[in-house]
């Protein structure tokens, strides 16, 4: 089975290749990201009417909720720019993906830089996780990099009430846990998840 995975641009193309397509990989035989900011609407419609008419693949579609009012508005404004899009598929990051790299920061990681990270992140946008970057990162790519490669999906799903119903009603468990999370550990035994 082959998994396509649209994302907006390569802040989310970044999170989802380090984190959900690692999570994944046991479950599909191929997981393709592929970022739809790049693409013309046209396109984008076509490559999801070729992936619906496969067989042996499916899709998930991530959107930020930016300033719209709820994930339902969020998700229509994606069905009326994309046409082939199934409401399903989409899955509604709140507010911006920003506030998931930052639901998942590790508190260790958190403490050495003097952070304080907030109880919930769902409305933290891309300018406040930019207040949030420790001087002694030469730039906002390598924070990120940083917060991923050690990643708890424990705090992320405590923290972000979208990526919460992310991991436990669009995939199904499988981001359940991932290798930062309790890489030696078979899913179902993890105590965080």
């Amino acid at each position: 089975m082959r998994m396509f995975i649209w994302v907006e641009g390569p802040d989310d193309s970044r999170f989802v290749e380090s984190t959900l397509k690692v999570a994944a990989a046991s479950h599909y035989d191929d997981i393709r990201v592929v970022q739809y900011s790049r693409l013309r609407k046209d396109k984008v419609d076509q490559y999801i009417t070729a992936i619906r008419a496969m067989k042996t693949a499916d899709y998930l579609f991530l959107g930020d909720m930016d300033l719209r009012a709820s994930i339902e508005e969020a998700k229509q404004a994606l069905l009326m720019k994309f046409k082939a899009l199934e409401g399903s598929k989409i899955v509604i990051v709140g507010s911006e993906i920003e506030s998931w790299y930052l639901a998942g920061l590790d508190q260790e990681l958190a403490r050495t830089h003097g952070l304080n990270i907030p109880l919930r992140t769902d409305n933290v946008s891309k300018e406040q996780f930019n207040t949030l970057i420790p001087s002694s990162f030469s730039s906002r790519i390598d924070w990120m990099i940083e917060i991923l490669a050690r990643f708890s999906v424990y705090s992320a799903r405590s923290r972000n009430s979208t990526f919460e119903h992310f991991a436990s009603d669009q995939m199904c468990g499988i981001v359940s846990c991932l290798p930062s999370c309790c890489a030696t550990l078979p899913l179902d035994n993890c105590p965080h998840c």
